[in-house]
């Protein structure tokens, strides 16, 4: 096997990720895959075409991908997550304020704010898709 094909077979697996050697290379490979589209494209708009779709197709593909399972498990870890932030925000949020949250991912965040503020925007390049919120009544 030639040397660098050796380096790229050996994908280290992040802590408590379940998912076999063989999962984590079909994960890399789409991954180089969706960037070698994105590093080919001549202008800024064929880039921006891609932009629009590659997630959804990244999830797609990979359907086991881990931003997903985070999704779909309703953990503490994720809650206490979501608690931090909304602490560290408390001091700058008023009732009827304006929020916008860049990058939201799955929305957590926004959708605690929104509770309370007037208008409550996200940006995120994740598909809009949504699982349920998580319940915005709670504090």
């Amino acid at each position: 096997m030639h040397a660098q094909a050796a380096r790229l077979a050996f994908i280290p697996r992040k802590r408590n990720d379940p998912r076999s050697p063989e999962r984590l290379r079909e994960h890399y490979a789409v991954e180089r895959e969706l960037a070698d589209r994105v590093r080919a494209a001549a202008t800024p708009e064929e880039r921006r075409a891609l932009f629009a779709t590659m997630y959804e197709e990244l999830f797609r593909r990979v359907p086991d991908h881990p931003r997903l399972a985070q999704r779909a498990a309703n953990t503490a870890y994720r809650d206490r997550n979501v608690a931090w932030n909304l602490a560290q925000l408390a001091p700058y949020l008023r009732r009827g304020c304006h929020f916008l949250e860049i990058g939201a991912g799955d929305c957590a965040l926004s959708a605690r704010v929104a509770a309370s503020a007037s208008a409550c925007t996200r940006s995120t390049s994740a598909p809009r898709r949504r699982p349920s919120f998580p319940p915005t009544s709670a504090t």
